[in-house]
């Protein structure tokens, strides 16, 4: 296992968090192939299927494809639960970051 590349993905993957909390459609596309693959955070198919659809109201042109693809791994259930993050979603304060 190259610990090198565990760590990049984990570090990659807490740089598209914060742009993505921010509003930015490229970073939620990324955090969401992030999530539905485990690479550098836990695998995690409703917080995917979330990201992928912020991306995609964002007008991220592939976002849509990915939550599409997604959603034939999920359960109902688990689809209606990312709907709802989605729905209560709001993005971070642009100073909530940093030092």
């Amino acid at each position: 296992m190259d610990h090198g590349a565990s760590q990049d993905y984990t570090e990659a993957a807490q740089w598209a968090r914060r742009a993505a909390e921010l509003g930015d459609a490229d970073a939620q596309f990324t955090l969401g192939w992030h999530c539905s693959k485990g690479k550098g955070v836990s695998r995690d198919l409703v917080e995917a299927h979330k990201w992928y659809s912020l991306a995609a109201a964002g007008g991220h042109e592939s976002a849509d494809r990915a939550r599409t693809m997604l959603e034939r791994q999920m359960t109902r259930e688990d689809i209606l639960r990312a709907q709802q993050l989605v729905q209560t979603w709001t993005p971070a304060a642009a100073g909530g970051f940093g030092p």
